[in-house]
């Protein structure tokens, strides 16, 4: 019964945060949705089956009395969104077949790039069967894509750079201890990203990853420069996720 009503009468609202006027873009079968940063745009994701069953990534225009027709429909089990700073491209982790008798091995995760105009590009794919996958970050210019990846077998998790341009995958400079990360800052002129990555983190150099008292996860803060160089430069003990802003360099 939950589900019949939940597939019926979610609502996806708008909220005007000057005014706090409330307006219904849509209704039906919604499990999230993802807003471009000029608000032009709605990524919404059906996720009305189970966590191992297709479902359907729709992006649609906003318009002044909701959502309108949709500029592109794809059938997948849908991981993780990312816009591009210009609202061009969203990038979703997706899986566009699962295997009746393994529901859960997802051997063809890919990400997909969506443009406004509906056209697709598949960017990272071919990744070993059981491979998770997760677009982190968009730099400002949209060239370059920060990609994820995971084994369930090992539990480890890589980071690759994507350059849009050239479709060259690099491979990220990483420890054994990372787990999955968190949003990202890049710095205004693209030549630096800082992420908090899941790991434990502690003050005392070469002990990132050592046990904490009351067995806090918390975040590591590292940091990227255009070579690809790794940095850690700080971290917390709670499970925050999102870094607010990169101050300009008159407030430091």
């Amino acid at each position: 019964a939950y589900n019949a009503r939940r597939r019926t009468e979610t609502r996806l609202v708008a909220v005007d945060v000057a005014s706090g006027d409330v307006r219904e873009l849509m209704q039906g079968d919604i499990g999230y949705a993802s807003a471009s940063p000029d608000g032009t745009l709605v990524a919404v994701v059906n996720i009305s089956g189970s966590g191992s069953q297709i479902g359907t990534l729709t992006l649609f225009p906003v318009t002044d009395s909701g959502l309108g027709e949709p500029v592109r429909s794809i059938d997948a089990v849908v991981g993780a969104l990312q816009w591009s700073p210009s609202s061009d491209t969203v990038y979703a982790a997706v899986v566009q077949s699962i295997q009746a008798d393994a529901p859960f091995d997802y051997a063809d995760a890919s990400i997909l790039a969506i443009n406004r105009s509906g056209e697709t590009a598949t960017i990272f794919a071919d990744r070993p069967a059981g491979a998770g996958i997760m677009p982190v970050s968009v730099s400002p210019d949209g060239h370059t894509v920060v990609v994820a990846v995971g084994q369930s077998d090992t539990g480890s998790v890589t980071y690759w750079r994507v350059d849009r341009q050239t479709g060259l995958e690099t491979e990220l400079p990483g420890d054994t201890d990372d787990g999955w990360p968190m949003s990202g800052v890049w710095s205004p002129d693209g030549t630096e990203l800082v992420m908090p990555v899941r790991r434990l983190f502690s003050l005392i150099p070469d002990r990132h990853s050592a046990p904490v008292p009351g067995g806090d996860v918390g975040a590591t803060l590292v940091g990227f420069d255009i070579s690809g160089k790794r940095e850690v430069v700080g971290g917390w003990l709670d499970t925050s996720s999102r870094l607010l802003a990169w101050l300009p360099a008159e407030r430091i």
